[in-house]
This record gives structure tokens, sequence and C-alpha cells, in this order.
């Protein structure tokens, strides 16, 4: 849950920066300010990752049916959140760019 809350976080803050002064940036601003939201979400994305990495080697250590049903959800938990939380970055690159282009002209 860590993560998620981190990565909810990053991505308002980075959703606030660029509603409020997208159009008022220049390209090196917006590129630097878009390379460090990219690089603190996939940060948040490979912890997920690595969660399923562990997970998936405790599964075959356990061997209470109930623990292993815990794991396996957790598992599901953790993939389903990599994959929202990939898109969630790309959408969120993409209302910058958006907002840059709308409000500048």
């Amino acid at each position: 849950m860590t993560a998620f809350s981190v990565y909810l976080s990053v991505t308002f803050a980075y959703l606030t920066a660029s509603y409020f002064t997208g159009n008022k940036m220049n390209l090196f601003q917006a590129a630097t300010l878009t390379g460090l939201y990219i690089f603190a979400a996939l940060s948040c994305v490979g912890t997920l990752a690595v969660n399923l990495l562990i997970l998936s080697e405790l599964e075959s250590a356990v061997s209470n049916t109930a623990q292993l049903h815990l794991i396996i959800n957790a598992d599901a938990w953790n993939a389903y959140m990599c994959s929202v939380m990939t898109i969630g970055i790309v959408v969120s690159v993409y209302f910058l760019v958006n907002v840059r282009g709308k409000l500048s002209t």
C-alpha cells in the first residue's frame, strides 16, 4: 500500500503542476518535470513488481492452503496495480502534452 500512496501523491503533484503551469513552462522545464515524474512513478511500479517476485517465491514455500490463498490474492492485486499505475503514467504525461498544446495557442 505504501508504494501506491507514494504513487498517488507524485501523480497528484505532477497533474497539479501540469494544469496550473503547463502553458507557462518552456520545453526544458516540461521535460524535466516529466522525467522526474516518470522516474518517481516507475520506482513505485518497480516496488510492486519486486513484491510480485517475492510473492511468487513465497507461494512455493507455503503449504497451508489459507496462507496460499492470501498470497495468491496479494499476487493478483500487485499485478493489477502495476498495470493500472503504468497506464496512469502514460495518461498523466499525455495530460501535460495536451495542456501545453491547447493553452499555449
